[in-house]
This record gives structure tokens, sequence and C-alpha cells, in this order.
């Protein structure tokens, strides 16, 4: 990834310059690390003598997959005047599902267009499975449900894991093991119903959250990356709290993975939660200097009240006195390639980009 490009670039043009051959050759040689280490090729390819090619995206999910009516999403925003403060760039710094809807040619999904919109995200901030499961329903009743010509994606359990953590240690952990493990099999249960119609399903593990910077201040200190990589549902953690938050990252992308019909042609899987444990492991390999600590301050909060933002004056690219009020940094460079996350819980830009990468190495994999 380039060091300046989110500083570089505003609005749609950076969804632009990912759409270009260019930056598909930068996005995809920082992925093949990705598609070979973290276990990309989990599914087997698709029907290769038809390739898919969808003309609609539909995303479910939380707040990973959030885009607010005011253009502002859970990771660092653009804010392109000073005179909006409430409203943010819809396009700039986008997460992951923009770049695969990007990818496929279709319309950003949250943001209005002047065109019948393409790419939709029915994701909603604090969602848990069961909401995740409601957002799915009621898409079949109200809006038409899924054709063969649909690419949906799900990513939820962050916000199952974090509650079932909450009562820790109060409730012994072998049934928060057990709550978890339930939650994934269940949201792996609810994608059967999206494949029965003919989508395709991009279904993401949940990132380990681990290795967040909720969980090291959960903790108290900062547990070595290394610890992380062979731990399951079944590993004990000890009193280290951000293991406990590891282990039960493992047992819902457990449930969930025993669940689907993993057959790499209905379903593709993207496994978020190995990708995380590689770059906090080595991140200097996925050009990443800071994967412990939040890009934005603690005193910040996200979407939709005091948004984390970059600013920028007027719509150019001239940055203004208040860019950094509320970053733990003073660099643009850093919003842009070096921090992997920008709140407690949620990826930077350089994260989603990250995880685009991966998503879009398994498209093409099982489905291109």
């Amino acid at each position: 990834m380039g060091a300046k490009l989110a500083a570089t670039d505003n609005g749609a043009s950076m969804i632009e310059s990912f759409k270009s051959r260019r930056w598909m050759g930068r996005i995809t040689t920082a992925g093949a690390v990705l598609a070979l280490a973290a276990g990309l090729a989990a599914c087997g390819g698709g029907d290769r003598s038809q390739p898919f090619k969808p003309t609609r995206m539909v995303s479910f999910g939380d707040e990973y997959s959030t885009v607010g009516s005011n253009g502002a999403r859970y990771t660092v925003n653009y804010r392109l005047t000073t005179d909006t403060a409430n409203t943010f760039s819809c396009t700039a710094n986008p997460i992951w599902i923009q770049y695969l809807a990007a990818h496929y040619g279709l319309t950003q999904p949250g943001c209005v267009v002047s065109v019948a919109p393409t790419a939709l995200t029915r994701a909603a901030a604090q969602a848990k499975v069961a909401q995740v499961s409601s957002q799915i329903d009621s898409f079949i009743s109200s809006e038409g449900g899924f054709t063969k010509n649909d690419v949906v994606t799900v990513l939820a359990g962050a916000n199952d894991i974090r509650a079932a953590y909450q009562l820790y240690p109060t409730t012994p952990l072998a049934t928060l093991r057990a709550t978890v493990t339930a939650a994934g099999q269940a949201l792996g249960a609810k994608t059967k119903t999206i494949t029965a119609t003919g989508a395709r399903v991009l279904l993401i593990t949940v990132p380990d959250l681990g290795l967040t910077p909720y969980a090291i201040a959960e903790n108290g200190s900062s547990t070595n990356a290394d610890q992380f990589q062979s731990l399951d549902c079944g590993s004990d953690p000890g009193s280290n709290r951000q293991k406990v938050l590891s282990v039960l990252t493992a047992c819902f992308n457990n449930g969930l993975r025993t669940t689907i019909e993993n057959d790499g042609n209905k379903l593709g899987l993207v496994t978020a939660d190995q990708l995380i444990r590689l770059i906090a492991k080595t991140p200097s390999d996925y050009s990443i200097t800071n994967a412990v600590d939040p890009l934005c301050k603690s005193t910040t909060t996200f979407y939709p009240t005091n948004t984390c933002y970059i600013q920028f004056a007027d719509g150019n690219n001239t940055v203004d006195g208040t860019t950094y009020n509320q970053l733990n940094t003073t660099s643009t460079n850093d919003v842009s390639s070096y921090w992997l996350w920008a709140g407690d819980l949620w990826l930077s830009p350089i994260g989603h980009s990250k995880l685009a990468s991966s998503a879009i190495s398994r498209t093409q994999t099982n489905w291109e």
C-alpha cells in the first residue's frame, strides 16, 4: 500500500483508484501473503466454466459493515468541510464491503447515489447474531429476497463474543464457550437460508478479539502475539484476559465453520481471525507498524456522535488545523497505512483494506 494513499485521495477517487489496474496490482500483491498464509484456500474453487459476476451485493452484520446515513462508519472517517460537523464523505477511507462492491463495479453500499443502488448494506451497529438473522428475514419478507445474481456478505459475532466475555469470570468459562459456540452455529445455519435461493454468500469469520486494543486494555498489558497462533476453543487461557477473548472468538468461529455448507461454490469463507493473528505476529509483513493501539483517542466515540475523523478544508487536500484533534497521531501517513485498529474493536482504514484484499482473493479463487 502506498503510505500516502488516504492522505492524497478523497471522495469517490479513492474507490476509483481501487478499481484501476495499478491499484488492483497493489492490493493483489499485498493480499498474496494473506491468500497463502491466512488459509484463504479453505474452500474449493467454484465452477470456473461460468465465472460469477454479481449484479447486486447485499451486506448483513454489525459495525464492521455499517454505513450511517451521514456517511460515517466505524473507522477513521473523512470530514470534508468545517461547516458540516456531522456529515462525512461516504466513499473516502472505504470499508471492506465498499472495496468489494468496487471490485464488482457496483454502487457503494450505504452511499447516496443518483441511480438505482446495486450494493446495499443492512448491517446495524451493536447487532448480535439474533439481530443479523432478523436482518436477513426482513430482507426476504420485505425487500423481495435474493436471486442467483446476488453476492451476500455476512460478518457478525463480535458483539455476541463481547457480551459473553463481560459475564466472565462470574459465569464459568465453560458456559461462555457453549454460549458463543451456539451463536456461531446459529449464524452458520442462517447462511443456508441464503444459499438455498441460489445467491452466493461471502462469509467472514470474526477477527480475533483477543488481539484488539479492547482486549489489551482489559488485560492491563499486551501479550506477545506469538502466544495466540495456536489458541483454539479448547485452550486454557489462564487469567489472561486477552486469551479469554481469543478463546471465545475461536469458539464462535468454530461453531460457524462446522455448520456452514463449505463447498466453495455456494459459499466462500474468509478467515479474518487467522488474518489478524498473522498481522499481529509480524505487522511489518503487512506494512503496519502499530498493531496494538487504537488510532482514535479514547475520548472520541464512533458513529453517530463525535465520530473519529480526519478533516479536510472545503473538499480539497489541504489539511486544516483540526485534523488530528481526535487521533492518537500527528501523521496522516499513520491513518493511511500504518495502524491496524481505529478503535477498541474496529479496524482502521488500512485494516479494512487488508480484510478487503482477503475477501476479493476469496471471490477470485471460488467464483471468478
